[in-house]
């Protein structure tokens, strides 16, 4: 093996040519939508460009790439290949939930970003994201970009290390009782991704009436408590399927908060409806002490103020 000296001429790695770094992906919307600019998803690009070049990563859209052809196979082959990739859950754009969904179902490494006005979604709510600031104010994303930066650096090392298990498998062991091959030339399988894509641009774009159509009936939020943002994950697989528990939500409200609401139902256990509350109440606070409670009910309120917590 050869002995490599540094000097005080040798150039930290987010000094060095970009051309020998190794990529990073980037999943992001890029067309302007309700309260976002097309020039707004640049800034942000800019801005997790920096923190990946000091991890040691070249960034680039995961539909860029230097051999001409179908994008969409182009996005499959750096989905598969690209080493880490970054998607930015903002303003939950479809296409970006499509390629987030095809690197999970790769079992390869990704980082979720989001700016602090967007909700969380439920699927994922439980990997956890890096939240930045919608109006990109410097002190918040000087402290956003060393979380980026740190993150990328751990999930790569995680993901080199033997036994490493991808998002599915945190479900539990995947075992494939019979595995059959068929070859798929890569442009049937564009196509198809193409219609996909379409499909699910048509169910956006036909609005809120057609998506009502598919959706159970809207829940009423009658609790919310205020808690750090590094809880809401425990938070919400300890309460999300609990007795007399509805919905679970989870919304941002800052760069170090989250606001988790909660819908209720009649218990199926029998147990009373100041129990199920209670039980809420308690888990939260076993978690952080310090969460704040709301009750937009005023039973809830009554309830919970009467267990002898503090509910505004």
């Amino acid at each position: 093996m050869a002995k490599v000296t540094l000097n005080s001429k040798t150039k930290p790695m987010a000094e060095q040519s970009e051309d020998k770094l190794s990529f990073c992906g980037f999943v992001r919307p890029i067309t302007p939508v309700e309260g976002y600019l097309a020039s707004h998803w640049n800034d942000v690009h800019e801005i997790v460009a920096e923190a990946t070049l000091r991890a040691g990563y070249q960034l680039r859209l995961v539909s860029d790439s230097d051999n001409a052809g179908i994008i969409v196979a182009n996005i499959i082959e750096n989905l598969y290949n690209d080493p880490i990739v970054i998607c930015d859950v903002s303003a939950r754009n479809p296409n970006v939930f499509f390629e987030l969904g095809m690197r999970l179902s790769f079992e390869k490494p990704v980082i979720i970003i989001t700016d602090d006005e967007t909700p969380f979604t439920f699927d994922i709510s439980p990997i956890k994201h890096i939240v930045y600031p919608k109006t990109l104010r410097f002190n918040m994303i000087s402290e956003f970009k060393l979380k980026l930066t740190s993150a990328i650096k751990s999930t790569v090392e995680v993901s080199r290390q033997a036994g490493y298990r991808g998002y599915l498998q945190q479900f539990g062991p995947i075992e494939v009782t019979q595995l059959g091959t068929h070859q798929v030339d890569l442009s049937e399988l564009a196509s198809d991704i193409i219609e996909i894509k379409r499909n699910i641009g048509n169910i956006v774009n036909n609005g809120v009436s057609q998506a009502r159509s598919i959706a159970s009936k809207p829940y009423i939020y009658g609790l919310s408590a205020e808690v750090n943002s590094d809880h809401v994950e425990k938070i919400y697989s300890l309460l999300a399927k609990g007795d007399g528990i509805a919905d679970v939500r989870i919304v941002n409200i800052g760069t170090q908060k989250s606001r988790v609401d909660f819908a209720f139902q009649p218990p199926r256990t029998g147990i009373s409806r100041e129990d199920v509350r209670k039980n809420v109440v308690e888990a939260v606070l076993a978690v952080d002490d310090g969460a704040i409670f709301r009750a937009s009910s005023p039973i809830t309120k009554d309830i919970i103020n009467k267990l002898g917590y503090s509910c505004e």
